[in-house]
């Protein structure tokens, strides 16, 4: 007798298995984020000032350009300080570990008679290459 099945879209974590490599690679990629953020707003805080000056006496467009600067500054230190705390922490990795890369959805089939929630999977990355699959059983909803 065949059972049924159907196959559903389920949660996938990709995990990496830290490396000097990794951590070399994400560290200069951070470095770099880093680094074109603070050039941005290096670069709003030059236009901010040339806009104050040459709006200084339209009070009405330079309070709304502030309005703007402001927001867009506030939006690019906050990067800033999303890139210096993603810096600290990738200091802290330690060779061998495994930290979770990304999550994505991945297609799964299922069958009358599995547990439900449906089997996840983790899929083991090291330096870019695919060294393991592992099934993992979803948390129980009751």
């Amino acid at each position: 007798m065949q059972k049924n099945s159907i196959t559903v879209l389920t949660n996938t974590t990709v995990k990496a298995i830290v490396t000097d490599r990794l951590k070399e690679s994400t560290h200069r990629a951070l470095v770099a984020k880093h680094r074109e953020m603070e050039q941005q707003l290096e670069r709003l805080l030059l236009q901010k000032q040339y806009f104050a000056s040459k709006y200084q006496n339209d009070s009405e467009q330079l309070n709304s350009a502030q309005l703007r600067f402001d927001k867009v500054e506030q939006e690019i230190k906050a990067k800033l300080a999303q890139y210096q705390s993603q810096l600290q922490q990738v200091v802290k990795w330690e060779i061998g570990s495994e930290i979770i890369q990304t999550q994505m959805q991945s297609l799964t089939e299922i069958n009358e008679g599995d547990l439900f929630p449906a089997v996840s999977k983790e899929v083991i990355v090291k330096d870019g290459v695919v060294v393991e699959i592992r099934k993992t059983r979803g948390s129980s909803l009751g």
